[in-house]
């Protein structure tokens, strides 16, 4: 009866720790639904958009010291009114992924200060700075479109970069870069600006560009 009890126990502890497994794979895959402005992200997960956003004051989504967080837009619309942040990502915060959003009228349509996270897939349209990357490091920043904003792509005291294939037209400054450095600018298209193409200021020293049009 000893060895039978043993047994018991063993298949007890087994469906135990299926049973766990297969809620720590619920929680990993599970998915949130975001369908108002004003939603601040703290906890890792993907969270989906669900329907168009319009954005009175403030940010309309922020994401603060939270990792491996994915951001799905599904092509939706964040629109704001000319102030605030469309997407705010917090120095804390660390594997954010942001795509297919697409971002009208903020002050920035995309303002990311995290690190080792990808920005893709998104459309910047009349912001005051499009997408703006500002103390982040090892981060890719590619394949974003949009026109028509003061600056499409600031970047400044950031470093180990991967910025490429993004295209913004009609800017002032296609691409305004400051005090950052070590990042690499691959095959993007800045054409049409008021001001100029692409910016170097103070302390934009080894940085590697290649292929880009202005």
């Amino acid at each position: 009866s000893n060895i039978r009890g043993t047994k018991r126990m063993k298949s007890i502890i087994k469906l135990w720790a299926v049973a766990l497994l297969v809620l720590s794979a619920q929680a990993v895959f599970a998915q949130n639904t975001i369908d108002s402005c004003g939603t601040e992200i703290t906890s890792s997960g993907t969270y989906l958009v669900t329907q168009d956003l319009i954005n009175t004051s403030g940010n309309c989504i922020s994401i603060v010291g939270a990792t491996n967080v994915t951001l799905d837009c599904q092509g939706y619309r964040l629109t704001g009114t000319g102030s605030g942040d469309g997407i705010w990502v917090d120095y804390g915060s660390v594997g954010v992924v942001i795509r297919n959003c697409e971002i009208y009228s903020f002050q920035y349509g995309l303002y990311y200060t995290g690190h080792g996270g990808v920005v893709e897939y998104n459309k910047l349209v009349d912001n005051t700075h499009g997408i703006r990357l500002s103390h982040g490091m090892d981060n890719d920043v590619r394949w974003n479109t949009g026109n028509d904003n003061s600056m499409g792509m600031y970047i400044d005291l950031s470093n180990n970069n991967h910025i490429y294939e993004n295209t913004f037209h009609r800017s002032d400054y296609g691409l305004f870069s400051n005090r950052a450095g070590g990042n690499y600018f691959i095959g993007n298209q800045l054409n049409l600006n008021n001001a100029q193409g692409i910016w170097f200021g103070y302390q934009s020293d080894d940085n590697f560009l290649w292929y880009n049009t202005a």
